[in-house]
Formats: C-alpha cells, sequence, structure tokens
C-alpha cells in the first residue's frame, strides 16, 4: 500500500503541474477536468480523504454538462454523491434527450453510490439502464463490485475479466 501512496504523490506532483499549466482563469473547464481526473483515481483507489475537496474545487471552476457528469463518480465512490447527483438529475430533467447524462453519467453515479452505501441489488438495477455501453464506461467494474458485495465471486470475476480483457479500457 506505502507504494502505492508513494505513486500517488508522484502523480499529484505531475496533477498539479497539469493544473497550473491549464490556467483556470483562460480554461476553467481544462482545469476542471484535471482535477476531476485526479479525484476519480483517487477514488478507485479507495484514497478518498481528498476526492470531495476536489470535485468541489472542480465544480467550482466549471459549471458545464462535461464538468458535472465527470464530477459524478468520484464523487459517489467515496460516499459524496449529493456533490454532483442533484447537478445530473437536474440535467436530466431538463435534457432527457441527452444520452451521455441519462444513459451513462446518471446510472453509474447512483450505482457507485449504491455501491458505497452497500445496496448491491439497487447498484445493479442502476447499471440496467445503461444498456451496452459497457466499452466507454465503469459500467462492468461497478458490477463487479456489486457482485462483490452479494458474494457472488463467479460474476463477479466474469465482471471484472470484461474491465481486464478491454484493449484501451478504463
Amino acid at each position: 500500500a506505502r507504494e502505492y501512496q508513494g505513486r500517488y504523490r508522484e502523480a499529484d506532483t505531475l496533477y498539479q503541474k497539469a493544473f497550473d499549466q491549464a490556467d483556470p482563469q483562460k480554461f476553467p473547464d481544462v482545469a476542471a477536468g484535471i482535477l476531476l481526473l485526479r479525484a476519480q483515481g483517487k477514488a478507485l483507489a479507495g484514497m478518498c480523504q481528498e476526492v470531495p475537496a476536489l470535485v468541489k474545487q472542480a465544480l467550482k471552476l466549471d459549471h458545464s454538462p462535461v464538468t458535472i457528469r465527470a464530477a459524478g463518480l468520484p464523487s459517489a465512490f467515496c460516499g459524496e454523491a449529493r456533490l454532483a447527483l442533484p447537478l445530473l438529475e437536474n440535467m436530466a430533467k431538463k435534457n432527457p434527450q441527452d444520452t451521455l447524462t441519462n444513459t451513462l453519467a446518471l446510472p453509474q453515479t447512483r450505482a457507485a453510490d449504491d455501491i458505497f452505501h452497500h445496496r448491491p441489488e439497487q447498484a445493479l438495477h442502476d447499471l440496467e439502464a445503461m444498456g451496452n455501453y459497457n466499452m466507454i464506461s465503469q459500467q462492468e467494474y461497478l458490477r463487479g463490485l456489486a457482485y462483490l458485495d452479494l458474494h457472488n465471486g463467479a460474476s463477479a470475476a466474469e465482471a471484472f475479466r470484461k474491465v481486464t480483457a478491454r484493449v484501451g479500457g478504463h
């Protein structure tokens, strides 16, 4: 674990350099995106301490649909879905034809929140709304986590196998 924390410290330094170069005053969307990439990496690694602050900072810089969608998953993985979920739900309500929000970002944010709160059956139900977007989302990874929470190792292994089998996948 210490080795990975050391690697994340190196990554944090690189993310900070990228953030500084993005110049938040001139390119707030790019700067917010860098913060959210950092937040997602930490969230997926279970290193949630800084994630809420990173998500809040990103959303303070930029409220574009791209930024709001990107804020969902890291906040939900760390038990802070309330930071982005209401924004995503509002976007979905205003734009029911927005596939990226309604079919990808919102269901996977809900599923991640369900997994955090140990509601694996609801997470699997939320993931059904995503259809077959597993190549461009965290759908199978989330499905694997839900199956682990249900103590269904075979189904979890199959979901994780799909994640690792992707060329250029997440």
